[in-house]
């Protein structure tokens, strides 16, 4: 197998013990301490971390079989395992057989820093390493040594516990790494991790103000430099040279959570959370964006976005006259809005959409334009304004029943026990309350969707939320 394969075998091993992890695949047995962390061998200022457990132990492992039993319904698990056992032979099943004696539970890859000179992909893959943690390095070093051939482009080392595979300057970097030194023991990551929790299923750690940095250097030197060179440079602006963030997915015996907390960023004029927690009580889709997209900055962005699109892919008439329509009445109008959709039956959905333009001229120019595209559709559909709101409703007798409902979400015990698993204090943005919809699915589907419609019966609620240092969304089964 060649160097650049290996490399991609390896990394598709791991993501396939990564989905079978769930499964039992791990077996029952310990192999490897869990005190082993990937994050010790890799240096503290490096750009990109990613790890995750592929041998979960314990209440993860029994987590996780929950959920996917929940989701996929009675013995998912135990079918996977029967069909992974078909295939232990062939294919990933082999590989796998291989490895896991002598693997770790928790496995990472970092990218430790960026090319200084020309950007190329192998220049990166000098820069990156795979950190699989073992505590039969002897067998570890068997195995990876009969299927990667060492060259300038690619090596492994055994440090400790730890194989290290990579570019050689990564993996000489994170062989000489003392732990005082490493990513495990820095504060921006310590720190981060301290929010979220330790041992999450998996995590994607990042300092953005290099990659940025990087980003804005390369472009800049192009012939016509893209759109978005300007939203780059603006977001530069906005971060410290120590900025990090930190995403996690995790899983409990009920729930699928990710998570992101960051630091360094600077607090942006406008971008203050709202909640749904206002919006009619019966509500299963409930969303509120605050004003943050209406930044000047970010209407540029969006703008010559949709240009360069344009320019870039044939369009019809109606689709550059749809492209016009959100250039010259959508984007000016931009500003704090929410959407409710509410009914279990096709009779009595209704459907309630507010802005609040960023001018008052901006929402009549975009209300007389809704206006003109519906036509006689419009009947269907209330349009007006409401005080400085400009309002779009089905379904309901006025806007009122909308905007001022006699019982809102926060009282609805769906909202609040999914609200519940959200940080105190945190900003409900998103709320799907699966019920609902899976009646509403259930009315009306082929044996087609019948697999779809089982799922969705499965899920309790999705919700997503803000708070002072994270943002959060967490997926509810039953």
């Amino acid at each position: 197998m060649s160097n650049r394969g290996w490399w991609r075998g390896g990394v598709a091993v791991a993501l396939g013990a990564i989905a079978v992890a769930g499964c039992g695949g791990g077996g029952t047995k310990p192999v490897a301490k869990s005190a082993l962390d990937p994050a010790s061998v890799v240096p503290a200022n490096s750009v990109l971390y990613v790890s995750a457990s592929v041998r979960p132990k314990g209440t993860l492992q029994q987590d996780l079989s929950r959920v996917i039993d929940q989701v996929g319904g009675p013995n998912t698990v135990a079918e996977l395992n029967s069909e992974l056992g078909k295939h232990a032979s062939s294919g990933f099943g082999r590989r796998w057989s291989q490895v896991k004696p002598w693997l770790g539970q928790r496995i990472g890859a970092a990218v430790i820093g960026l090319p200084p000179g020309q950007f190329s992909e192998q220049a990166v893959l000098d820069y990156a390493v795979l950190i699989l943690p073992t505590t039969d390095p002897s067998a570890a070093k068997t195995y990876i040594a009969s299927h990667i051939k060492k060259s300038a482009a690619l090596i492994y080392k055994i440090v400790g516990n730890y194989a290290l595979i990579g570019g050689p300057y990564a993996v000489q970097m994170a062989a000489t790494t003392a732990a005082k030194a490493s990513l495990a023991d820095s504060s921006a990551y310590s720190s981060l991790l301290t929010r979220v929790g330790q041992g999450a299923f998996a995590t994607f750690y990042d300092r953005p103000y290099p990659i940025l940095k990087l980003e804005t250097k390369l472009f800049s030197t192009e012939a016509s430099p893209p759109a978005a060179l300007a939203e780059i440079k603006s977001g530069l602006s906005k971060i410290s040279p120590n900025a990090a963030s930190l995403v996690t997915l995790d899983v409990t015996s009920n729930t699928l959570r990710l998570e992101s907390t960051s630091v360094g960023a600077k607090s942006q004029a406008g971008s203050t959370a709202i909640s749904v927690g206002h919006l009619p009580a019966a509500s299963w889709l409930a969303v509120a964006l605050s004003g943050g997209l209406s930044g000047s900055s970010t209407l540029k962005s969006i703008e010559s976005s949709i240009d360069v699109a344009s320019k870039e892919e044939a369009t019809s008439g109606a689709e550059n006259a749809g492209l016009k329509f959100v250039i010259n009445d959508v984007l000016p109008a931009l500003g704090p809005m929410s959407l409710s959709i509410a009914g279990q039956t096709k009779a009595t959905v209704k459907v309630g959409f507010a802005l609040t333009p960023g001018s008052q001229s901006a929402g009549d120019k975009l209300l007389s334009a809704v206006q003109r595209m519906l036509g006689k559709g419009a009947a269907q559909v209330k349009l007006g304004h409401d005080g400085n709101q400009l309002v779009a409703t089905y379904g309901y007798k006025s806007f009122g029943e909308l905007l001022a409902p006699q019982a809102t979400l926060s009282s609805n015990p769906a909202f609040r026990q999914a609200l519940g698993q959200l940080p105190a204090g945190s900003s409900a943005e998103l709320f799907v309350n699966f019920g609902p919809i899976a009646a509403l699915a259930a009315l009306d589907h082929s044996s087609k969707d019948a697999r779809a419609v089982k799922a969705v019966s499965h899920l309790s609620y999705l919700i997503a939320g803000s708070g002072k240092h994270s943002f959060e969304l967490v997926l509810g089964v039953k």
